[in-house]
């Protein structure tokens, strides 16, 4: 055997901590078969070409074949021998971990306590902090709970916010001082729409009162008016049938004076032994009875027609005015202008917008002069 064939082997060793791994036969064998089968073209058309084709692909297969065998050959010491390596490997290192886990408990334990403590300190610190903010957040929201209130109960809490000790704020003293100042100057404004809000309330709730106490004064003197009305009606009325009654009674005693002279007269003519004569000096008699009778009632009738009322004395002006729709209102369906008051006595005193205003004191002499001035048209009617 000479110097080449010794060489031309596959082989793979370890050498000066070095792998060497060599295919040198493989490497030969592929060289000599690149000279016979590189750039070959076979005829496959006929028996000899796909015979030679074949057999080159079969000779390239068993090379290939033969090539893992190899590897698996030359890898089988040293996979086992990684085996032991690792294997000896676990072993030693069970034993270290035997050593090493006391010392990594003890060393992980007070890590632990460390981050525990370093946990508990910030969430102090982070309590200590929040009891801070939300103080301050509570002085800023006393703005929106003051929205509603009044200026009594805003003022209070003006107070409060002043007299406010900001020393346990800590380093958030000068941030609670300043919301302080904020936030009073947010009330202060509150405090004074408020006082506004308030005054116009009691205004329109003394205007409401005052309303109603015209109102209720208006109706009385309406319900007063319509009774004295009603009264008028009924005296018309009576007077009308007393009238009627008068008028009958003169008819009556015409007719009745009528009679006794057609009676006096047929007595005038009468015979004298005539028996009816004295009857009908008895129906004279009754006949000038009955006229007179019938005079006397008509008279008696006349002496009862019912004087009219007048007014009572009038009233000390309180300062309360009535606008003259509202003296419409309360007279209707009657009205009355401006200028028909003026006519009656009673201009008016003052005006609102359009309106004018009379004194509300006046309201019963004013009706009164309305009774009187009707009751002056009636009289001239009747006449």
């Amino acid at each position: 055997m000479n110097e080449t064939e010794i060489e031309l082997i596959d082989r793979a060793e370890v050498r000066d901590g070095q792998a060497i791994v060599t295919y040198s036969r493989t490497e030969a064998a592929i060289a000599e078969l690149r000279k016979k089968y590189a750039g070959a073209s076979y005829d496959l058309t006929t028996v000899a070409g796909d015979k030679a084709a074949r057999a080159g692909r079969l000779e390239l297969v068993t090379l290939r074949a033969n090539l893992e065998k190899k590897r698996k050959e030359l890898k089988a010491p040293a996979l086992e021998f990684g085996k032991k390596i690792d294997s000896e490997a676990v072993r030693l290192t069970a034993e270290i971990v035997k050593l090493e886990e006391p010392i990594d408990k003890q060393i992980k334990a007070d890590e632990q306590r460390r981050d525990d403590e370093r946990r508990a300190k910030e969430a102090a610190e982070a309590a200590r902090r929040k009891v801070h903010t939300d103080a301050i957040a509570k002085i800023t929201g006393y703005v929106e709970q003051a929205a509603d209130l009044s200026a009594e109960r805003i003022g209070k809490g003006i107070a409060y916010l002043q007299g406010l000790d900001l020393s346990g704020f800590e380093e958030f003293a000068d941030e609670a001082a300043a919301t302080r100042t904020r936030t009073t100057a947010a009330l202060e404004v509150l405090r004074s729409k408020a006082v506004a809000r308030e005054e116009e309330a009691a205004r329109l709730e003394a205007q409401r009162i005052e309303q109603a106490r015209v109102a209720a004064e208006l109706a009385e003197q309406k319900r007063q008016l319509e009774a004295k009305q009603a009264e008028l009606d009924a005296q018309r009325q009576e007077q009308e049938r007393i009238a009627r009654e008068q008028a009958e009674a003169k008819r009556l005693a015409d007719e009745a004076a009528a009679l006794n002279s057609q009676i006096q007269a047929s007595i005038k003519d009468a015979d004298p032994d005539d028996a009816i004569a004295p009857l009908l000096g008895e129906i004279s008699k009754v006949a000038h009875e009955l006229s007179s009778d019938l005079i006397a009632s008509a008279a008696i009738k006349t002496a009862q027609v019912l004087p009219l009322s007048r007014p009572a004395a009038p009233q000390a002006d309180t300062g309360a005015r009535v606008k003259l729709g509202d003296i419409n209102a309360s007279i209707a369906p009657l009205s009355i202008t401006a200028d028909g008051l003026a006519a009656l006595g009673f201009p008016h005193v003052a005006t609102e917008k359009a309106a004018k205003l009379y004194r509300a004191a006046d309201l019963s002499d004013i009706y009164a002069a309305m009774v009187r001035h009707i009751e002056a048209v009636q009289a001239k009617a009747a006449a």
